[in-house]
């Protein structure tokens, strides 16, 4: 099987809020037939104990037979190395230089979705692995999980919206903490779909580690139409997301408008879902 080319050395995994990923990942939620497929890695973080770690990424917007699936391992302080291709129907797949058939690749067609199961983990498998698909000439990845190779606590997070502050629109901090290992995700929902663009700010994590906020600035009218407004967290120890959802009447307006935009400021406010208003 032909493999799709190697990224660059100086290559490094976008994040969600890339305006580059927002291309080739983001047309994606509109389900266009125009648009790319799009992959999502459902854990965030993986913590071995006795048991085999098996990773799974789930394609929308394509069939999964069609493409050749990839999986990518970051060790912490590196770049993304090269595991395995494999398509469907396909008994073996083609490995990356030096890497061993310990790493089984699997789909499955019902699901739609992919998986890479790691035998005898090791303390060198610890780090970031990424599920990938060539699309386009170019590269389509998850969003990452983080393989955690030790005996670490799993604690799951505890979740709350704070909001409305009237400020130039209704902003609303969603905070998580208390929960371990690090890894989760944030993700906002207006009525059931995501934010526009603009609309949310990049995620703040607390100086523990064990906590992160999130903004989301919705324009006046839509609060005032009545929009349900709902934070979720995804987690590891967590088979579905914690969430939390506010709207009118329930969550009045806290504070008058003020002159300026609320602001988080780290040394005055360590705890990153404390607003400070001017």
């Amino acid at each position: 099987m032909a493999l799709p080319p190697s990224p660059p050395a100086t290559f490094r995994p976008l994040p969600r809020s890339s305006p580059v990923l927002c291309l080739l990942l983001g047309l994606g939620r509109h389900r266009s037939l125009a648009g790319p497929p799009q992959l999502n890695q459902p854990s965030p973080s993986y913590v071995v104990g006795e048991q085999v770690p098996r990773l799974h990424c789930q394609m929308s917007g394509s069939n999964i037979a069609s493409h050749v699936l990839s999986w990518y391992h970051q060790a912490p302080g590196r770049g993304p190395v090269f595991l395995l291709s494999h398509r469907a129907g396909e008994p073996q797949p083609s490995y990356g230089p030096g890497v061993s058939e310990r790493f089984i690749a699997a789909l499955d067609r019902d699901t739609n979705s992919f998986s890479l199961t790691i035998g005898n983990v090791n303390p060198a498998d610890s780090g970031t692995y990424y599920c990938a698909i060539w699309f386009a000439s170019q590269y389509i990845f998850g969003e990452g999980t983080r393989l955690i190779v030790g005996g670490e606590k799993k604690r799951a997070p505890q979740v709350t919206l704070l909001g409305p502050v009237m400020a130039e629109h209704p902003i609303f901090v969603c905070v998580a903490w208390g929960f371990s290992p690090e890894p989760v995700r944030l993700r906002w929902k207006v009525d059931g779909r995501e934010p526009g663009p603009g609309e949310v700010a990049p995620p703040t994590e607390g100086q523990d580690g064990a906590s992160i906020a999130g903004m989301l600035s919705l324009p006046s009218q839509a609060w005032l139409d009545g929009a349900q407004v709902t934070c979720r967290v995804e987690h590891e120890t967590q088979s579905v997301v914690s969430s939390d959802t506010c709207g009118p009447p329930q969550c009045p307006i806290l504070v008058a408008p003020p002159a300026t935009p609320p602001k988080m400021d780290p040394q005055t406010n360590p705890c990153p879902g404390n607003l400070e208003l001017p």
